[in-house]
């Protein structure tokens, strides 16, 4: 039974073509993330203009020459501040997505890799190979009544993910 599910899983592994799952997963994470870091850039410039804006007018307001008072604008300005830093840690957590993503598509090649190599491996294995295979594959066997198997693999949930349990 169990010799018959490594089976299954290793013919999907060799039908999967890795790099056309990979280069669909970058591409679509990667124009979402992109896109949300182009619009916090944008409002994050925005609110940096106004911050300038502002400055220019406490500047008049100290002179008397602007009809808003330097305690009004100051408000505005510890307003504006706060939102600067959170577009600023937004912008900077959408960097990390992106770059985690691209760590994410590096080490999901390497799994494959190191997927099909056990795959080429298990057919030509001795009895003792396939077992030492089947306890690297297989975290945890579980019998439930009427003999129904539920079988726990330390491949990567991202595998099935992004396209091999199909």
């Amino acid at each position: 039974m169990i010799d018959a599910l490594l089976r299954e899983v290793f013919q999907k592994t060799r039908a999967v073509d890795v790099q056309t799952v990979v280069d669909h997963q970058m591409k679509s994470n990667a124009e979402e993330v992109s896109r949300r870091l182009r619009s916090a850039k944008a409002e994050l410039d925005k609110s940096l203009r106004e911050r300038d804006r502002l400055e220019s007018l406490m500047l008049d307001a100290m002179d008397g020459t602007c009809v808003f008072t330097p305690e009004q604008l100051k408000r505005r300005l510890d307003r504006l501040e706060e939102s600067i830093r959170q577009n600023s840690s937004t912008a900077e957590t959408l960097k990390q997505e992106l770059e985690d993503a691209e760590e994410k598509a590096v080490q999901f090649q390497q799994e494959h890799e190191s997927l099909s190599c056990w795959a080429d491996l298990y057919d030509k294995a001795t009895t003792a190979e396939k077992k030492m295979i089947c306890g690297h594959m297989i975290r945890r066997v579980e019998i439930s009544r009427g003999y129904e198997l539920q079988v726990e693999f330390t491949i990567s949930e991202a595998q099935y993910l992004w396209g091999m349990e199909g």
